[in-house]
Formats: C-alpha cells, structure tokens, sequence
C-alpha cells in the first residue's frame, strides 16, 4: 500500500479502529493493541517519507549502506534498532510476498 492510499484510508475512516469497525469479520482486537498497530504504522510512515526516491525504488540500499540507515535515525528521530526492525520487517514482508505470489501461480497453474 503507496503512502496515499494510507492516507485516504485514514481520512475516510479515522483510524485503524474506524477501518476494522467496518469489516467486523477481521475479528476484535483490544484498545492497546490498535494504539500499538497505529504507532508501528505511523513509524512506518515517518521512516518511508524519510527515504529519498533512490532508496524508495531500491529498498535494499538500505540494507547494504549503514550510512543510509545512520541518516535515517538522524533524520527520523528514532533509534538504530526501530530503523533495523524496520528494515527486518520490510524484508521479511517482502519474502512472504514473493512465496504467496509463487504458491498463488502454481495453484492456478495445477487448476489449467
């Protein structure tokens, strides 16, 4: 999801909370547990917005370069290890991914 469908979500329904709200069978989660989810998203948001085109297109600039990492905590205000996690996480989003799209082709390529 690019940074403005993320906005046009929050504006039309708030929030996290206002979204799971309208679609009752994602199932409920706590208040803390929405105010967590948010903050990761918000972090998230910050990070992205923070890198420059190059590094938006090439995620794995981030990765290799520690100097991009550096400036990102600096530029970001957050510590070396939420950029890390984000970065793990990112990484670890992008290999699910690439293994449902892999699982999704070969199921529609075994139906004919």
């Amino acid at each position: 999801m690019s940074i403005k469908q993320n906005e046009l979500i929050y504006n039309k329904f708030g929030s996290l909370g206002g979204l799971l709200k309208v679609m009752p069978e994602i199932g409920s989660f706590s208040d803390s547990q929405l105010i967590q989810a948010e903050e990761r998203i918000e972090q998230s948001r910050v990070i992205i917005t923070s890198m420059t085109l190059e590094e938006r297109a090439n995620p794995d600039l981030l990765v290799s370069d520690p100097i991009r990492q550096q400036r990102l905590t600096n530029e970001c205000n957050y510590s070396e290890s939420d950029i890390s996690k984000f970065i793990d996480d990112f990484m670890t989003m992008r290999a699910m991914r690439q293994q449902m799209g892999w699982q999704w082709a070969t199921a529609i390529y075994l139906r004919g």
